[in-house]
């Protein structure tokens, strides 16, 4: 890999390694910015290492390249690799093209550049940046692509400075023949970095790039193609924690919980927020009451789901005395609805809730599911009153949801798990048979009494090595590993109930369990995702029967760094409900609010201006000042000062340049250099007059030319002039004293 050192001319006045640095961050943050969305670790690696090389070269003042056929072998392979990704991969057609630009960019890193070669490399990253802009909708990624906008402007920036200094190079002036050679140009310009000036650019830059895009994402409409919901490569169920079925035996070996936040639940009753303290709080999702091959899977099959809205009504008493929940999802548990059994009314601005044959929700969309959904809805307090007992009576009917007579029937339970379940149960069978008035208290004391065996006989465990896969889920939890998971537990004793004659269910959902007190909401991470069981008797409805040991369910507590996780979580869930979940109707609601801001302030100047005028007329006429005055004083000297302040500022720090400026050190003092302001006052007495753009030696050029009168002498003074005030050379006092006396003598001869 060969390399080649910068020009004597990208040295000295393009200075071209101010140009490849920030190329080089730039393309490496845009990758860097994709790929950590995607979680693809190899291209972050691949230009990790690419910059790196090139920037170890760039910081020698060289520039490192391959042979240009190694680069066309490179894009045709990175070709074969677009068509193999589109026909024989898994991967959406952005997240191909996207690939395909990062090595398009890792090919051209190693080529010798130019300014169209710069160009072609900022264009790919941008375009990297607008498809990763398409994809992702994270925090992390809006945070990045923030500072990614900022080093862009500066990089485009530098490479407009860099053209113009290279046009500079190359110019030929009106005195001169050809473009001068490095060193010469080199006589003429200052070499030092406008910073300051590229600094203040920038900001302004990003200042207006940053408006321009605040206003038009709020004015913006809304369509269903701009909230199109993205999900992972890997698919969902890798994502969440939650599985939208449940098998057991399907997966061996150790589970790991993510620490991902899925929601954000707001609980408030009549007297105000719900604390993190009380009763353990379950967000049911999904519920299965058919087991069979170790599978869980719905007894009633193709059921239509009714809408809640066309529901029988509701009193307002039940209303009122309800469990108010106020969720903000994420878009990977979509269209499952987690509520606290069961939801009585709801509202979602971005879908439609359906009410479940189970009396358990979901979301339907009427177009494209947006990233990010927020709903509100009500559910009953435990224990159930009786005008609630009857809403839901009416309910079931209504959604033919309830169990068959006999429960048995829908589980297949091994002989060995339905004796064990009789040995535990047996005198509560006995007292069930003999005092049939009392099953709904029998049936309650029989799904306790087998959860708490269920705690004593299992350990709760996430690593299911053990498991045989080819053994009954239950029957080889109960018998060989005797530890499992939650859905083990739940499973185990939902099918030991079944197998009694006790109607009960599998629920899988989340549980409330991390509770944030400054802002007062529960944060719900795919770690949180649990199974438990219900029990149904007609007095009491369903009822939550958690098998699952405590200590099991409280595996994950407060690790290190709790305070900026939860910190972080907070601003992340701000940005999807405040920014990704920004709809037409928070645009709608904006609008209004806007509106009636402007219309109070309106009304307010009007209210001051009568004011003011009233005070004014009883000033006039009476003499009398109110307080009306007096603040209207205040606030005019108030501003006064404000603007005096800035004023003085303004002035001291113009002041503070020009000390600097004439402080600029120099060889020699610049008293002596007068021999050039006479030269120059001289021609101008000629009626010679400096333009603009000229610079002092093509004036005294043209001078000499059509004065026709020691040219020589004149370039002679020019240069003496440019040695010391760009070259920094220190003449000798003879030098000075002789150019001094042929000024003086140049001016008796143009006199004469």
């Amino acid at each position: 890999m060969p390399l080649s050192s910068f020009s004597l001319r990208e040295k000295i006045l393009t200075e071209r390694w101010r140009m490849d640095r920030p190329l080089l961050g730039t393309v490496w943050l845009g990758v860097v910015t994709y790929a950590w969305a995607e979680g693809h670790w190899f291209y972050l690696l691949a230009v990790t290492l690419s910059v790196g090389v090139n920037m170890l070269a760039v910081l020698q003042a060289k520039e490192v390249h391959i042979h240009r056929l190694f680069l066309n072998v490179g894009v045709i392979s990175a070709t074969l690799i677009l068509l193999f990704e589109l026909f024989a991969s898994n991967w959406g057609i952005i997240q191909v093209l996207a690939h395909y630009l990062i090595l398009l960019q890792l090919c051209k890193l190693f080529e010798r550049k130019t300014n169209r070669d710069y160009v072609q490399i900022l264009a790919l990253n941008v375009l990297l940046i607008l498809a990763g802009s398409i994809l992702y909708n994270s925090l992390t990624f809006a945070l990045m692509l923030i500072v990614y906008v900022v080093l862009l402007c500066h990089t485009a920036m530098v490479l407009t400075l860099k053209w113009g200094l290279d046009a500079t190079a190359e110019r030929r002036l009106i005195s001169e023949l050809r473009p001068l050679a490095v060193d010469q140009v080199a006589w003429n310009v200052i070499r030092s970095w406008p910073r300051r000036a590229i600094r203040r650019r920038r900001h302004w830059v990003v200042m207006c790039l940053l408006i321009v895009g605040v206003v038009v994402f709020l004015l913006a409409p809304r369509s269903p193609l701009m909230q199109t919901k993205t999900l992972s490569p890997m698919g969902k169920s890798a994502v969440t924690g939650f599985s939208s079925q449940v098998r057991l035996g399907d997966r061996t070996g150790q589970i790991y919980q993510s620490n991902k936040v899925l929601m954000i639940v707001r609980l408030t009753d009549p007297d105000g927020p719900v604390q993190g303290s009380g009763p353990q709080r379950y967000m049911r999702g999904e519920t299965y009451n058919a087991y069979k091959d170790s599978t869980w899977s719905k007894w009633h099959i193709g059921l239509a789901t009714t809408s809640l809205e066309t529901l029988p009504p509701i009193s307002e008493k039940i209303l009122t005395e309800s469990l108010t929940q106020t969720v903000s999802m994420d878009t990977v548990l979509q269209p499952y609805m987690f509520t606290l059994y069961p939801p009585l009314q709801g509202t979602c601005h971005n879908a439609k809730i359906a009410l479940k044959p189970d009396l358990s929700a979901k979301l339907r969309f009427d177009g494209v599911p947006p990233p990010h959904v927020s709903y509100q809805v009500k559910t009953p307090f435990h224990p159930l009153s009786v005008p609630v007992q009857e809403h839901l009576s009416g309910l079931h009917a209504m959604s033919k949801a309830l169990e068959p007579t006999d429960p048995s029937i829908t589980v297949e339970a091994q002989p060995a798990v339905q004796h064990l379940a009789h040995q535990w149960c047996h005198d509560l069978l006995k007292l069930r048979e003999a005092h049939p008035a009392k099953k709904d208290a029998l049936d309650r004391q029989i799904a306790d009494r087998l959860a708490e065996n269920l705690m004593r006989r299992c350990d709760y465990t996430l690593d299911l090595s053990g498991a045989n896969p080819e053994q009954d889920g239950v029957e080889d939890f109960l018998f060989h590993t005797k530890q499992g998971h939650c859905e083990y537990f739940a499973s185990a004793h939902v099918v030991m109930c079944r197998a009694l004659g006790v109607r009960a269910r599998l629920v899988a959902g989340f549980l409330l369990e991390e509770y944030d007190k400054d802002n007062q909401y529960y944060i719900v991470r795919g770690r949180d995702a649990h199974a438990w069981a219900e029990v149904f008797t007609p007095s009491s409805d369903w009822v939550i029967v958690d098998p699952t040991p405590s200590s099991g369910r409280q595996i994950h507590g407060q690790t290190w760094g709790a305070g900026p996780k939860r910190w972080w979580a907070h601003w992340q869930f701000l940005w999807l409900e405040r920014v990704v979940g920004y709809d037409a109707n928070a645009r709608q609601s904006l609008w209004q609010g806007t509106k009636r801001v402007f219309e109070n302030l309106g009304a307010l100047i009007g209210r001051a201006t009568t004011a003011c005028l009233r005070s004014s007329w009883k000033l006039l006429l009476y003499g009398s000042v109110d307080w009306v005055l007096v603040r209207l004083a205040i606030a005019v000297g108030l501003v006064g000062l404000v603007l005096e302040s800035l004023l003085i500022w303004r002035w001291l720090r113009r002041a503070f340049q020009r000390r600097r400026h004439s402080s600029q050190p120099l060889p020699l003092p610049v008293k002596q250099l007068k021999f050039i302001r006479q030269l120059m006052s001289l021609l101008e007495d000629r009626t010679f007059h400096r333009r603009p753009e000229q610079t002092p030696r093509e004036f005294v050029a043209e001078a000499a030319q059509r004065l026709e009168t020691a040219p020589q002498i004149m370039t002679d003074l020019v240069n003496l002039y440019y040695r010391v005030r760009w070259g920094f050379e220190v003449p000798t006092a003879a030098e000075i004293l002789t150019a001094e006396q042929q000024v003086a003598k140049l001016a008796e001869t143009l006199r004469g």
